[in-house]
């Protein structure tokens, strides 16, 4: 055992060794791979996956090679993969990333030993990692992210639930280095970048799913490792090291980025929408409608070195008060009513619903409204991150054994306080009313005439006969829990002339 202990050290001492022995024009991938993303809701998100994929197809827009999710919501395992045997096709690479429901939904909680639930951890990981060696797939393994245990506002239990992950973490490299699988380290890179934002810029903001940004981070683990950029022919399949990055930004304006700094001898390639192209300058060829979302790829390139950065666009509408009032509907769900009160914010929905349906413990199973608020100063306001500044609220409403409208803050730090709410029972539905008018926190009061706008997004939830039916003012291309960059914005101080703004977020930012 001990002759076993000296050689796994020896190996993991020489690890980064091996990985970073990889060509550096090589990529990892090769035309006509079938790449299978196991993971929990943290994969089934289908964040990381897609941003994975769009990168790329910058590179390789005509190389045949398969993204497939297999994520399972919940899950401790994921076994997807089998169906596509059943369709035919068979995983070249299979990747996985589990541990999070293994820590906060598992048998084990804080105070109790780890040894036995972490040994069948390892054996799960072991078997999933033979399997699919055995079946001729390459196998990476990724460190689980950790849970953000400061976070205020949760409806997980994610105390202690790190000491466990961090187990995890060293558990699935030694597997990768015993059993001939490869381990990327997405725990300790979502780990520093988290420590490079701002304190308000949370990338778990319910205290477990990655938002955006923090799905980014792990995608950015994988594509810079992988070496996307490479060529498709390697004879062999090795992760490199991530390379000194060039030190410039992107600035858009109108549509047209610059670099910042401006380098002389800079060449710019980037593809948006299936169209690609090299220039010095670039206007994006951008059209969208309100509701609309799409993202470009940009690399650029300079004295030997390079960056790439993903560029998203979301288009939104501008909505702007009528004396002091803005109408809404929500098609077949609801009608809305927005009041401006000096410092206060009123919303009333008037909601059609013959069964209220209030059984299920998950507040997304529930009848009743689904809320966004972006309060985010102006230097982070509309951006794609979902920072504590940014709200999801939910107003669940129960029948019985009263008739009930429950504020349920999900996300952000102090709607609880600021918020109130109340509803009745009507002849075909219920009325919901809330008001803004409080503090955030002691020092931070809501203050809408203090503000310049806010974003909002207003969904009703609608639950029967075993289904559950979500209705949004604006519906979203992208996941609205991760991009906050898709609420609809109030114009509170008629600032903004035009009823349509497309909001732009370029990752990364480059310090």
């Amino acid at each position: 055992m001990r002759l076993f202990t000296c050689l796994l050290a020896l190996v993991l001492l020489f690890l980064p060794m091996i990985i970073s022995a990889a060509d550096d024009g090589v990529s990892f991938l090769r035309d006509g791979d079938v790449w299978v993303f196991h993971g929990d809701s943290i994969t089934h998100a289908d964040t990381y996956r897609r941003a994975c994929e769009r990168v790329f197809r910058h590179y390789h827009p005509d190389a045949k090679v398969d993204f497939v999710q297999a994520g399972v919501w919940g899950s401790t395992s994921s076994d997807l993969a089998k169906r596509l045997k059943d369709e035919g096709r068979k995983p070249t690479i299979v990747s996985m990333m589990l541990g999070m429901n293994n820590a906060i939904n598992g048998q084990w909680v804080k105070g109790e030993p780890r040894e036995k639930p972490l040994m069948a951890y390892r054996q799960d990981i072991t078997k999933f990692v033979q399997k699919y060696r055995a079946d001729g797939a390459v196998v990476i393994l990724m460190s689980p992210t950790l849970a953000d245990e400061t976070c205020r506002r949760t409806f997980f239990r994610i105390d202690g639930a790190n000491d466990f992950l961090r187990d995890c973490q060293k558990i699935v490299k030694e597997i990768a280095a015993t059993e001939g699988a490869l381990y990327i380290p997405v725990q300790e890179e979502f780990e520093q970048f988290q420590e490079t934002l701002d304190r308000q810029q949370k990338l778990r903001p319910d205290g477990v799913h990655p938002s955006s940004l923090g799905e980014y981070r792990i995608a950015r683990s994988l594509w810079e490792r992988m070496n996307f950029s490479g060529r498709l022919d390697g004879k062999e399949r090795k992760l490199s090291e991530p390379v000194p990055r060039l030190s410039v930004n992107l600035h858009i304006d109108d549509m047209t980025i610059t670099t910042e700094p401006a380098m002389p001898d800079i060449q710019i390639n980037w593809s948006i929408g299936g169209k690609h192209g090299t220039a010095p300058q670039l206007k994006f060829p951008v059209d969208l409608k309100a509701g609309d979302a799409t993202d470009a790829v940009v690399d650029v390139s300079a004295g030997g070195k390079s960056a790439m950065f993903i560029i998203d666009f979301c288009a939104v509408p501008v909505l702007h008060f009528t004396d002091n009032v803005i109408n809404g509907t929500l098609p077949n769900a609801a009608k809305w009513k927005l009041r401006r009160n000096g410092s206060e914010l009123l919303l009333d929905a008037e909601v059609p619903d013959s069964l209220i349906d209030s059984s299920s413990e998950w507040a997304f199973g529930r009848d009743g409204l689904n809320l966004f608020f972006d309060l985010r100063p102006a230097n982070r306001f509309a951006n794609i991150n979902f920072d504590a500044d940014v709200h999801q609220t939910m107003v669940n409403i129960y029948e019985k054994p009263f008739f009930a409208a429950n504020l349920r803050p999900w996300m952000g730090d102090g709607m609880e306080r600021a918020a109130t709410c109340a509803g009745e029972k009507t002849a075909n539905g219920y009325n919901v009313h809330m008001s803004i008018n409080g503090r955030l926190n002691l020092h931070e009061p809501f203050a809408l005439d203090k503000r310049d706008a806010i974003g909002i997004s207003i969904a009703v939830n609608d639950v029967g006969g075993g289904k559950s039916n979500t209705y949004e003012m604006l519906p979203a291309q992208r996941p609205r829990d991760q991009y906050a960059n898709s609420m609809t914005i109030i114009d509170l101080k008629d600032k903004i002339k035009a009823d349509m703004v497309i909001n732009t977020n370029v990752y990364p930012i480059i310090k």
